[in-house]
């Protein structure tokens, strides 16, 4: 499982590269706060739906304490997009936030 928080894919969708990630994944998940801020960003991404079409899986993160935890620090979409990552033993997490990184870097106690 690819699981991506929301400037990944709306970096790649603003410049045109959609293709590029049909070329390196066959689907990317990512939380339905991911994609109510791809929504909300409509006026600078168009449709994205339409151009990311085939490619992304919209899913809802289960709301428990990990998802709960991630929230004091991080937005929603990162925090959520983390969470159901870990949940899913994802192989691969795009994420440009570097406090989500050094999230996901921590080893457990």
């Amino acid at each position: 499982m690819i699981v991506s928080d929301t400037t990944p894919l709306s970096n790649f969708i603003q410049l045109g590269l959609v293709n590029l990630l049909h070329q390196m994944f066959s689907k990317i998940t990512i939380p339905e706060s991911v994609a109510q801020e791809l929504e909300e960003g409509s006026d600078f991404l168009g449709d994205w739906r339409y151009v990311a079409r085939g490619l992304i899986d919209v899913v809802a993160v289960e709301q428990d304490a990990l998802r709960e935890q991630l929230l004091l620090g991080l937005h929603p979409d990162e925090a959520e997009a983390i969470a159901l990552a870990l949940h899913h033993n994802a192989n691969l997490l795009l994420c440009d936030d570097l406090a989500g990184e050094r999230v996901v870097e921590m080893p457990a106690a």
